[in-house]
């Protein structure tokens, strides 16, 4: 657990940039190594769910790993690249509830915001003469861009709504309930305000 928390801690926040297309590549290389481990840890932590599982199936995600795992540190859902991690407390919630979930983690790997990452990631290490892929990753915490962090949010919930309308699984008193529990009233520099998300999403607060 210990090295999944500092992984995953070293790849928060966004910020949009040109890349450095040497140091790109190092770092999809990079990345693809830790990406690697991670799955490895989140595999080892993982609990069988087969209410999950069966909403994988349905919603056709099948190009990304899912694991549900006791105590995930960042909170019931988060995404990495290629592997999307759920809290175990999820097994107590609405098949829509975890749907949404899902589906929000999913938008982030359809638009392809993990590569804004690494662009970000690689300017930056431009930036600061920084030719390590490992010292560019640890510069992404200490930079943010709110306003990149943001519209990427409002972007994976207009994917997941989508996904969830054509799913039948589509239930704004869900999507309500995961909001009021996790997201924070006033924006953060990582998510926008919750009732800024139900708004985008046509959800009455």
């Amino acid at each position: 657990m210990v090295r999944f928390v500092a992984f995953v801690l070293a790849l928060l926040s966004l910020l949009p940039a040109q890349a450095t297309a040497g140091m790109e590549e190092q770092l999809h290389q990079h990345v693809k190594q830790l990406q690697a481990g991670m799955v490895r840890e989140a595999a080892k932590l993982a609990q069988p769910s087969s209410k999950v599982s069966a909403l994988v199936k349905k919603m056709n995600l099948l190009d990304i790993e899912v694991f549900v795992i006791p105590d995930n540190p960042f909170g019931v859902g988060m995404y990495f690249p290629g592997a999307i991690v759920l809290d175990s407390r999820v097994e107590e919630e609405s098949e829509e509830y975890i749907a949404y979930l899902l589906a929000h983690e999913y938008g982030h790997h359809l638009a392809r915001h993990w590569a804004a990452e690494l662009a970000r990631a690689a300017s930056l290490s431009s930036a600061y003469g920084i030719s390590s892929p490992q010292e560019a990753l640890a510069l992404l915490g200490e930079h943010r861009d709110p306003a990149t962090s943001h519209r990427h949010e409002f972007e994976a919930d207009a994917y997941a709504k989508q996904l969830l309308e054509y799913n039948k699984l589509w239930s704004p008193d869900a999507v309500r309930r995961v909001l009021t529990k996790g997201v924070a009233t006033s924006e953060t520099p990582t998510h926008p305000a919750r009732d800024a998300r139900l708004k985008a999403m046509g959800i009455p607060m």
